[in-house]
């Protein structure tokens, strides 16, 4: 959850509302799915000190597994974009863009 709490704590210093828009499509990206990401994430934002997180919590992860169709879904647009996903997941917290990190 990164930049989150800086985010929260800049709106609620500078008295700004903060708007939340969650990813529905495609519906393999629904976050309403239960998955190894959705799984994590409401994990994370259930034990913040935000309120609002936890607010989110509560609509993370509601609905059927879909670990299946999202690893397919994954595979297929790494093979069409010449990505792997796994070079999103290894970096380490100082590099900003992919093409610097390191494989782990």
């Amino acid at each position: 959850m990164g930049n989150l709490p800086n985010i929260l704590d800049f709106t609620t210093e500078q008295t700004l509302d903060h708007n939340w828009a969650f990813i529905v499509d495609p519906d393999v990206l629904n976050i309403k799915y239960k998955n190894k990401f959705t799984l994590s994430a409401k994990q994370k934002l259930s034990k913040s000190s935000y309120k609002v997180c936890r607010e989110i919590a509560t609509k993370v992860a509601i609905d059927d597994n879909n670990d299946k169709v999202l690893d397919y879904f994954i595979k297929k647009q790494d093979t069409l974009r010449g990505i792997s996903i796994d070079d999103y997941f290894s970096l380490t917290p100082n590099f900003s863009k992919n093409k610097l990190a390191k494989r782990s």
